[in-house]
């Protein structure tokens, strides 16, 4: 459709999954989540691996959100 989406990824990375044509709008934190929940860097999980668990999401700091938004909103 071509609507810009601003994705949240945590659980997932945004190469996995993230909105197509908008990956430059996505807020990452799978890296941080791979260290934190499972103690492995990203590469050393099998590929598509999910970390589902309590407070993933909060790993994705509002702050960078709403710079995201912002960004978008000013271009």
């Amino acid at each position: 459709v071509g609507t810009p989406v601003i994705g949240l990824y945590a659980a997932t990375p945004s190469a996995r999954s993230g909105p197509y044509n908008s990956l430059d709008l996505c807020v990452d934190k799978y890296a941080r989540a791979a260290r934190k929940f499972r103690h492995k860097e990203p590469g050393e999980l099998r590929w598509g691996q999910r970390i589902e668990f309590p407070g993933v999401m909060e790993l994705i700091p509002s702050a960078k959100v709403i710079a995201m938004l912002k960004g978008f909103m000013s271009s």
